[in-house]
């Protein structure tokens, strides 16, 4: 954005003039944050509706915390067959993955890149339109999912 000119009423400033150009083919909501809370059991079930125009699927912040007997999770998203899955990490450590930058950050301050499993149908977690069903096996505290959906605006 680029302020052109000031616009003065009454000898107050009343606001700006500016051009303004987008770099997005899409707005974008407010992020919003699901938590999901997990009980004692190593496997969990849940869903994620996924609104977003985004055509190469949403790739959300993730945020978890594993319990004090915990040592790795997989998340398998039911509707396509993949997984994203990290092993060998410490109890109670708390991970943040932002999977669309593919940036790892752990409460040990360790270097979790070599923990991701990657192969076929392996690797960062996504989510396509629609309902995604969530099969979470581990031991966690819980699992933030935190995301902004695309709105595709115009015509065409």
């Amino acid at each position: 954005m680029k302020a052109n000119e000031d616009i003065k009423f009454g000898g107050q400033y009343f606001g700006v003039r500016c051009n303004v150009e987008c770099d997005s083919p899409y707005a974008y909501t407010f992020p919003q944050t699901n938590v999901y809370n997990f009980d004692s059991s190593a496997i969990n079930y849940f869903e994620f509706d996924n609104f977003s125009a985004e055509i190469y699927g949403l790739r959300p912040i993730i945020e978890l915390k594993l319990s004090s007997a915990g040592n790795s999770f997989n998340i398998k998203n039911l509707a396509t067959n993949r997984e994203f899955k990290m092993t060998n990490l410490s109890p109670n450590e708390v991970i943040a993955v932002d999977n669309q930058n593919e940036i790892i950050t752990s409460s040990t301050k360790l270097n979790r890149f070599k923990n991701l499993s990657k192969g076929e149908n392996q690797g960062y977690f996504s989510l396509v339109h629609g309902i995604n069903k969530l099969e979470c096996h581990g031991l966690l505290d819980y699992l933030k999912i935190t995301y902004q959906f695309a709105i595709r605006l115009g015509g065409g």
